[in-house]
């Protein structure tokens, strides 16, 4: 009897320590989303506004569109692709996702990762025979030209604690053409939401 009280105390901490110790809940990467770019090809010096949507439609498959307006309406170009997202076992809290697209004339491969804090960083090529798009915030669209490759970096980072759903955006795409034009370096900064 004269060690009840100090065995309930010791399980009562037992059982709050325990309850602090909660894992982790499990990150993954929003398929759902939609962020408004503004665009940069330094190449060219052209730049313009970009929209682009992103929504799963059932297991790992997903479907995207862009529309790009630069120059008031000089270059206009919308694009849409049909892709594949394989989520790579969680390791350590970390997702990644390896994609495939496939869209009119394009081709393209990349990953996708949910680092931490917030941060999500991505890398895709992109190979296009043909008038199939122009690169935007992290996605596998093709280029405006005949014959392209283009390599696009990418972050985008959640402000999901200050609202809910919206994320700051950023890429980087370099392009080499095969039809004796000079390729395009081309720079995004944009606001998403993740829905």
């Amino acid at each position: 009897m004269k060690h009840t009280l100090p065995v309930l105390t010791l399980t009562a901490l037992a059982a709050a320590a325990s309850a602090q110790v909660a894992p982790a809940a499990k990150q993954s990467l929003s398929y759902n989303r939609v962020v408004a770019s503004w665009v940069n090809q330094s190449t060219s010096e052209l730049s313009g506004m970009s929209i682009f949507a992103q929504a799963k439609i059932g297991g790992g498959l997903y479907v995207a569109a862009q529309t790009v307006d630069l120059e008031d309406g000089f270059l206009d170009d919308t694009s849409a692709v049909l892709g594949f997202a394989y989520s790579l076992p969680n390791v350590l809290g970390v997702a990644t996702d390896l994609n495939l697209e496939v869209g009119y004339k394009t081709l393209g491969a990349g990953f996708r990762s949910l680092i931490g804090g917030g941060l999500e960083v991505g890398l895709s090529y992109t190979h296009s025979t043909g008038d199939a798009g122009l690169v935007g915030p992290g996605v596998l669209v093709g280029s405006p030209y005949l014959g392209a490759d283009t390599l696009t970096l990418s972050a985008s980072y959640s402000l999901g604690f200050m609202v809910k759903g919206l994320s700051l955006n950023a890429s980087y795409s370099s392009e080499s053409n095969y039809n004796y034009r000079p390729g395009f370096d081309t720079t995004s900064v944009g606001v998403g939401y993740n829905f």
